[in-house]
């Protein structure tokens, strides 16, 4: 697998390359099965972007301006939630379809979870 598949080969060098396909590598075939793997990844990627933008010499109104990080928007109420969503364009004829996909799911997951079935 080559770095070119993710990235098309833009910008690469000898040395960037070789990188990019090692990264390439680890984040596919590493399967951490821990508890705690995911809560940890979403602690640590915003840590590690703001270390990173900071060893870059970015501020955080540079990283504003390039779009990196949004601005901020003034605090919302409830009743927002309630005026974002337009129910007119709402099909509420597949409500129904999604229920008994719902179900469907429900009884597939119960039934290998009792069954003893293995994560591959």
């Amino acid at each position: 697998m080559t770095s070119s598949l993710f990235f098309g080969g833009v910008g690469s060098t000898a040395c960037g390359s070789g990188l990019r396909d090692v990264w390439c590598y680890l984040s596919l075939e590493i399967q951490v099965k821990h508890f705690l793997a995911m809560p940890l990844t979403l602690l640590l990627l915003p840590i590690v972007f703001f270390v990173c933008a900071d060893a870059a010499g970015l501020s955080l109104e540079d990283c504003r301006a390039r779009g990196l990080v949004p601005y901020p928007r003034g605090s919302s109420g409830i009743g927002e939630i309630w005026q974002i969503v337009n129910y007119h364009e709402v099909q509420w004829g597949m409500l129904p379809r999604q229920i008994a996909n719902l179900i469907g799911l429900i009884i597939i997951v119960t039934t290998f979870k009792r069954s003893g079935f293995k994560d591959v």
